[in-house]
């Protein structure tokens, strides 16, 4: 079994955070998501990371892949919201400063990621495909990430992941 495989369980359960009709609230979903698992007393919660991508095409959207257990159950909750565009960047800015933060609380001593740490925030370096709607979630979390670890672009980190979309919206008509 190839690396790619070796991080998608083909058994897990999937499901699309659903689409808010702003953005401010679809992103809303997706940091109580994370706060719910961050947080979580329950037994069976449980965050394993989470996938952050910046699709292709003219318009740039954010994508989310959180793989995580509910209630014991392996389940990767895709958002991947058509609203979440480059033009969205203090919404965006937002959700990486929350992610960030997280990481940085499970770095013992508070020092900026560095290659070797077991991190959970992943930032895809390299133009996602495109999944919103088109394909059913369990699909769309195997292509985002067979995606993300067949990437040969070193993974940025929060700021180098804004600036793709910082860059796309200063292109946006």
């Amino acid at each position: 079994m190839g690396r790619t495989m070796a991080y998608f369980d083909a058994r897990a359960h999937a499901a699309r955070i659903p689409v808010a009709p702003t953005a401010e609230e679809s992103l809303r979903r997706v940091v109580g998501l994370l706060n719910g698992l961050m947080y979580s007393k329950a037994v069976g919660d449980r965050l394993i990371a989470i996938y952050l991508f910046a699709t292709v095409g003219p318009d740039v959207h954010l994508v989310v892949v959180v793989d995580c257990y509910v209630v014991g159950l392996h389940t990767y909750e895709v958002a991947d919201s058509p609203i979440v565009t480059a033009g969205k960047i203090e919404e965006i800015r937002e959700l990486l400063r929350v992610v960030d933060q997280y990481q940085n609380k499970l770095l013992a001593d508070a020092r900026p990621p560095a290659i070797g740490d077991n991190l959970k925030v992943l930032y895809c370096g390299r133009p996602a495909p495109r999944t919103d709607a088109k394909i059913q979630p369990h699909d769309a979390a195997e292509e985002l990430l067979k995606h993300f670890w067949a990437s040969p672009v070193p993974r940025p980190d929060s700021e180098e992941f804004l600036r793709l979309f910082e860059n796309a919206s200063t292109r946006e008509p």
